[in-house]
């Protein structure tokens, strides 16, 4: 494929990349990449019945969990072991990151929990001047956060997509005026734009990445190009670790035990 002039304005240089890579290559070439269970899909039963719903995530075939704001990280972690699964992460508030004390707590748990991924679920991103200012923070705490060995980035909303200046969406203002330290995690549903042009617009930043279909369905009964998305996250995006996060209140745990079974079966 040779890309014209306009091409490389519209698409950026990654997303050019990810579009020359042929499908079957990643067909035959696909990477083991640990799949994680966000549990705020089974949040209910989780809170009920702790130590059940890790076993049952242990025996859907995750290779481990990411948390919400997660407390008694001790404990956590004894359950993790105990079923013979790791943390991926958690969605934290934006105080859990940019305020200092609270960031030191962060960090602290985090390394009890033995994930690497510290991620603000939402935050407002109202105007251009806000999206700078929080991409000001992240950067300065993805660097502190560096110097532990781990990551700080920020999870895909709808209201991420809204176009704020000229053709950029708050999204892309956030990514363009943030560190390359700093993560883009990016959600298959929430993203109202385009998740395949911008996991690729921003190269290496999509290490941690959430798979969700489109309609809280169950992955493969949307509308998500499941191969086209992994190959833009695996040949340019950086990803080492994949989250399902499956948000239907019907059967929440079957659901999630599908979302994994589709995802062994066609990733690989």
């Amino acid at each position: 494929m040779t890309p014209n002039r306009r091409d490389v304005l519209r698409l950026g240089l990654g997303a050019l990349a990810a579009a020359s890579v042929p499908q079957h290559l990643f067909a035959a070439e696909a990477k083991k990449i640990p799949l994680f269970l966000q549990m705020y899909s089974v949040r209910k039963t989780f809170q009920a019945e702790p130590e059940r719903v890790m076993a049952a995530v242990a025996a859907m075939g995750y290779d481990g969990v990411e948390y919400v704001q997660p407390r008694d990280v001790r404990k956590l972690r004894k359950m993790q072991d105990d079923n013979g699964l790791k943390c991926n992460g958690s969605h934290l508030s934006v105080g859990d990151i940019i305020d200092p004390e609270k960031f030191k707590q962060t960090i602290e748990n985090h390394h009890i929990l033995g994930g690497k991924f510290m991620i603000c679920s939402w935050m407002d991103m109202k105007s251009k001047e806000v999206c700078i200012e929080n991409a000001k923070k992240f950067s300065e705490a993805a660097e502190l956060a560096a110097k532990e060995g781990l990551f700080v980035g920020y999870h895909a909303h709808g209201h991420d997509f809204q176009k704020m200046d000229g053709d950029l969406t708050a999204w892309e203002v956030f990514a363009d005026n943030s560190t390359p330290a700093v993560l883009l995690q990016m959600d298959t549903s929430n993203c109202t734009d385009d998740p395949y042009r911008l996991v690729a617009k921003y190269p290496g930043r999509g290490k941690t990445i959430h798979l969700k279909e489109t309609g809280n369905k169950i992955m493969g009964d949307g509308t998500i190009d499941w191969k086209r998305f992994w190959n833009i996250c695996e040949t340019v995006g950086g990803v080492q670790t994949y989250t399902i996060e499956y948000e239907s209140s019907d059967d929440p745990e079957g659901g999630c035990a599908k979302c994994a079974k589709y995802y062994r079966a066609h990733h690989g």
